[in-house]
């Protein structure tokens, strides 16, 4: 919601959504492979945390694409 706030123009909100939307990925999946390296190193968790990725990565696409069709052309 901060980037469409901030954006001037669609250009702009594209650009901050690919950031947010990358560095939302890149956390949850180091978060993803440290749980599974040092907490628990079976199958399930690194699924899981593939999971998560898929997860968030949509909905983030999602909510990035409502963003993008609402935003006003300047």
């Amino acid at each position: 919601m901060l980037n469409a706030i901030c954006a001037k123009n669609r250009p702009m909100l594209l650009f901050f959504n690919a950031n947010t939307l990358l560095s939302m990925l890149l956390s949850v999946t180091i978060v993803g492979l440290i749980y599974a390296h040092f907490v628990s190193s079976d199958w399930l968790s690194l699924y899981l945390a593939m999971i998560a990725v898929w997860a968030v990565g949509g909905t983030g696409a999602v909510g990035s694409t409502i963003a993008l069709l609402s935003k006003k052309r300047n």
